[in-house]
């Protein structure tokens, strides 16, 4: 298992068209993002003996990396600046956003349609992008603190998102809810 993180950090305006912010935003911090996982994963599934830790190329990745079929990616995009924003728009919350498995990144309610909602950008189950805010990241790795429990979230998140049945969670902690409820209860019916 590979985890791929892509860090955004781009401030959502308060003020203004809260449209034509959410469009600008989403191009900034979920597209963006997803192209950025999509050449990393390129990268690492061609070159995995060239991985560095620094911008000049000076410092080697101290771990070998072994790429095969068996070989599972997981991509997470982290999209920070948007929390105050969203408790404006929805009169409070925790700041979350809205995650629809109905919004695709072809469907007219992604970055041009219903502000602070956001879903599927990839329906190739291999190429999944887990899209993360400020609120959402802090717990998931809180409550998930281990790094089989935190993939297994993604897979199960991942498949359930993909799933047929319609999903729409008012935020990444009902996800997780769901989620711990099915481990907790032993059922697969949820997440």
């Amino acid at each position: 298992d590979i985890i791929i993180f892509s860090d955004k950090d781009c401030k959502f305006p308060l003020d203004g068209d809260v449209k034509v912010n959410w469009g600008r935003w989403y191009k900034s911090a979920i597209v963006k993002s997803y192209k950025q996982l999509q050449g990393a994963m390129s990268w690492i599934t061609k070159y995995p003996d060239r991985i560095v830790l620094d911008p000049k190329g000076e410092v080697d990745f101290p771990l070998s990396i072994q790429v095969t079929e068996n070989t599972r990616f997981h991509l997470v995009s982290v999209a920070h600046g948007v929390k105050e924003a969203c408790i404006k728009f929805f009169s409070g919350g925790d700041g979350g956003l809205i995650i629809d498995n109905h919004t695709t990144a072809d469907s007219p309610l992604a970055e041009k349609g219903e502000p602070f909602r956001v879903g599927i950008i990839n329906k190739e189950p291999k190429k999944f992008i887990h899209i993360f805010d400020d609120p959402s990241y802090a717990l998931v790795l809180k409550d998930l603190d281990t790094v089989q429990d935190f993939i297994d979230y993604l897979e199960d998140r991942k498949n359930f998102l993909l799933s047929e049945k319609f999903v729409q969670a008012t935020s990444e902690q009902e996800m997780l809810a769901i989620h711990m409820d099915a481990a907790i209860h032993g059922h697969n019916d949820g997440l």
